[in-house]
């Protein structure tokens, strides 16, 4: 699909009441999104490799004893999924709006015990959630607690309850000042000997639609949205600019500068995700 279209129709939606929903519908019966393909879902669940390898490496307790905590979630739960296929017993998941699909979850679930082999994880998610009854069932089975609508600038949970933050491609479509208010609500809900680790995803979401795309604007390649001067990623549709997907663009140290306002000692470490595009190391960062 070129990204023009794609622009226009998903700023059309988000000002419908229900956006969130017709998206998904667009998404799964006309873009063709969903259900994701057997090498997305591969490369989803190996996102939760470097967060489970940071966890591992610098929190003293085994993961099936520390209390989980992701917001933006999504719709199909993949990486809470995989987070308990490594051995996390307790995970609760935040999101703005109620995006999970049962039918999805449930696809995904078929998906880990195809892929069991070729996954190597230590143990797999089995058991189809009940469609009927889903937010219980999810923390029956595998002891995800799933909020929603919630805002995670002001979650509700308890002060110091939590052991681990994940955040997974959520920060870079967050604005700066919601960012110090999602920040400073972690540090709360953090224990003190609690951390957080997040990757964020500098790339341009829209380079990867079509070659079109990227010959008709000098902003939609894989590696030149930080280039960009406006402060959110705005698409030129005629004569308006309208901006349908933020981008927020810290750079490393702005992020670092907003984490550590809070007291808590921040590390990075960089990594290309998409080696096949030339980007260079740092074009995602983990906290």
């Amino acid at each position: 699909m070129d990204w023009h279209l794609k622009a226009i129709l998903q700023s059309v939606f988000s000002h419908l009441p229900s956006g969130h929903h017709v998206n998904y519908l667009f998404q799964r019966h006309v873009t063709r999104s969903f259900p994701i393909d057997e090498n997305s879902f591969q490369d989803i669940v190996t996102w939760s490799e470097p967060h489970i390898d940071a966890i591992r490496r610098h929190h003293p307790l085994p993961l099936s004893r520390l209390q989980f905590y992701e917001f933006g979630a999504g719709y199909h739960l993949i990486l809470p999924l995989t987070y308990y296929a490594f051995g996390v017993e307790r995970q609760t998941i935040v999101d703005i709006n109620q995006l999970i699909r049962p039918e999805l979850i449930n696809e995904s679930i078929v998906k880990f015990r195809e892929l069991d082999i070729a996954l190597h994880l230590p143990r797999r998610p089995s058991r189809l959630v009940d469609e009927r009854c889903l937010i219980p069932s999810l923390k029956a089975l595998y002891g995800i607690e799933y909020r929603a609508p919630c805002d995670a600038r002001a979650t509700g949970l308890p002060e110091g309850s939590v052991d681990c933050i994940t955040s997974t491609s959520t920060l870079e479509h967050i604005s700066p000042t919601d960012i110090q208010a999602i920040l400073r609500e972690c540090h709360r809900i953090l224990r003190p000997d609690g951390m957080m680790t997040a990757m964020v995803d500098y790339l341009d979401h829209y380079s990867f639609l079509t070659k079109t795309s990227r010959a008709t604007t000098s902003c939609v390649t894989p590696i030149q949205l930080g280039k960009c001067s406006t402060q959110a990623f705005t698409f030129r549709i005629g004569s308006a600019i309208r901006t349908t997907l933020l981008f927020s663009r810290l750079a490393a140290s702005e992020l670092s500068r907003a984490g550590g306002a809070r007291g808590r000692r921040l590390t990075w470490k960089r990594f290309s995700r998409y080696p096949s595009t030339g980007s260079s190391p740092g074009t995602n960062c983990k906290i």
